[in-house]
């Protein structure tokens, strides 16, 4: 038992050094899955968000699914996908060290009323970013299962990022799959009649 405590407590002073690499300010955002806050990598200086997941007993694995969303955000790398640099252990918590754009869509269209809507060729340019986006991720077998406003990043420079990838999936023809997944008022028609089974077309 007392061997048990001792590794335990250099397990977590090698992650404590590990996370001393990161400047970490105030939290920028809130999910299901955990805690976004904004920070800097001390060594570059370049700026980053850092997603704190919890997760029950680190010490005895990482759940499936937190696993499995871990996997494909570090696999995706796009132009316009939200880019996880790293996954640091913490305490109780995974540290995702990822890019770190200015705000979202969704806070975007919050400040626009009928009167006043996205002008055409920016809402067209966020579009098609959002589509080669998809595009990609779909070709790599990665279903994202919740694209909504608040997981369109955007840059400084007006560029979409599509991020959270917390209930993706893998695409596999032979095993089914959670329906109602997505987000309720952004679930596809589809998705929103309830059929038995979903198929896909060439």
């Amino acid at each position: 038992m007392e061997e048990r405590g001792e590794e335990e407590k250099k397990r977590r002073e090698r992650w404590s050094l590990d996370m001393d690499r990161f400047i970490i300010g105030s939290s920028i955002g809130e999910g299901r899955f955990g805690v976004v806050c904004a920070a800097v990598i001390k060594e570059s200086g370049m700026p980053a968000a850092i997603k704190f997941v919890t997760t029950p007993r680190l010490d005895e694995g990482i759940p499936h699914p937190t696993a499995r969303g871990l996997l494909v955000a570090m696999r995706l790398v796009h132009p316009f996908v939200i880019r996880t640099y790293e996954v640091v252990p913490c305490g109780c918590s995974l540290a995702l060290v990822m890019e770190r754009c200015k705000t979202d869509l969704a806070t975007v269209l919050s400040g626009r009323t009928a009167g006043n809507p996205l002008p055409a060729l920016e809402a067209k340019s966020l579009f098609k970013m959002l589509l080669l986006a998809l595009a990609y991720i779909h070709s790599e077998g990665v279903l994202h299962r919740d694209v909504k406003p608040s997981n369109c990043f955007l840059t400084a420079e007006g560029e979409l990022r599509l991020g959270d990838f917390g209930l993706s999936r893998v695409w596999d023809t032979e095993a089914s799959m959670t329906r109602e997944v997505v987000s309720r008022w952004y679930r596809a028609p589809g998705l929103l009649l309830g059929p038995a089974t979903l198929r896909t077309r060439n």
